[in-house]
């Protein structure tokens, strides 16, 4: 999302390093945030300014940036052609970080949107987007429980929003299940997947986000994998009539993810 269009003034931009890394977001012409380039090279860089940075860093930065905000933006007109006329449609997105899907899909027309997130952070972030973009996203730092397998208080939704949280779930199976019954036609999900018809989980790496004391078998936060041979079953046998999964149209420097939309 390009913010400059907001024509943010330089306290605006402040506050903006202030709580945005995770999502790919044009703060200025000269400041970034996002992962992608964190996940191209590991170096724990999530925001970059151009005047402080040296010109390869910036360089490699704006274009992972960009690539991830074309595959974004390419996403959610997606999830918005896939749904019609979306002025009443109640959105859900069950870790909205700092709500890019939901700003994007209000930008659609959605009629409300609604991010849950383990991060108390993003309440900041959102209350930030909420007033410079003058659009409404309404933020519960509520986090999907392994233990209760949902997330507490989550209403029914006509389109749900999972993007890069099962991967970092010990329970994919209950997650799915936990989608499927508050997705009333629509459920965006990405995350990583293996081409199987066998079904088929695998986890690595214990504790490696969030979950530092997490005892077994709620410990594996690192990479959940589960086959497509499984997801598709688990849809199937949760309502939905119709998996698409969208072609990546640019490349990502993150392997094995995949993006897929069900319908009812």
């Amino acid at each position: 999302m390009d913010l400059s269009k907001f024509r943010l003034s330089k306290e605006d931009i402040d506050e903006a390093r202030r709580h945005l890394f995770y999502q790919p977001f044009k703060i200025s012409d000269d400041v970034q945030s996002g992962v992608a380039y964190d996940w191209a090279y590991g170096k724990g860089i999530f925001q970059a300014d151009k005047r402080l940075v040296d010109p390869e860093t910036w360089a490699a930065f704006d274009h992972l940036n960009e690539q991830l905000r074309i595959t974004y933006d390419y996403w959610l007109r997606s999830i918005a052609k896939s749904y019609g006329d979306m002025s009443a449609a109640l959105v859900v997105d069950t870790a909205c970080a700092e709500g890019y899907f939901l700003y994007g899909l209000l930008g659609h027309g959605a009629g409300r949107c609604i991010g849950y997130d383990i991060s108390d952070r993003m309440a900041g972030a959102i209350g930030f987007l909420n007033r410079v973009t003058e659009r409404h996203v309404e933020f519960r730092n509520i986090p999907y429980d392994m233990r209760q397998h949902k997330i507490s208080g989550a209403p029914l939704a006509d389109i749900v929003i999972s993007s890069a949280i099962m991967v970092h779930l010990s329970d994919p199976t209950f997650y799915l299940e936990f989608l499927g019954s508050i997705t009333q036609k629509v459920l965006f999900l990405y995350s990583a997947f293996e081409e199987s018809d066998e079904f088929r989980i695998t986890h690595e790496f214990p504790r490696m986000h969030h979950d530092n004391d997490a005892k077994f078998p709620l410990c594996f936060s690192g990479r959940t994998t589960i086959s497509t041979g499984l997801l598709k079953f688990a849809l199937a046998d949760l309502g939905f009539n119709q998996v698409i999964e969208l072609p990546p149209i640019v490349s990502l420097p993150i392997e094995g993810h995949r993006a897929f939309i069900a319908i009812k």
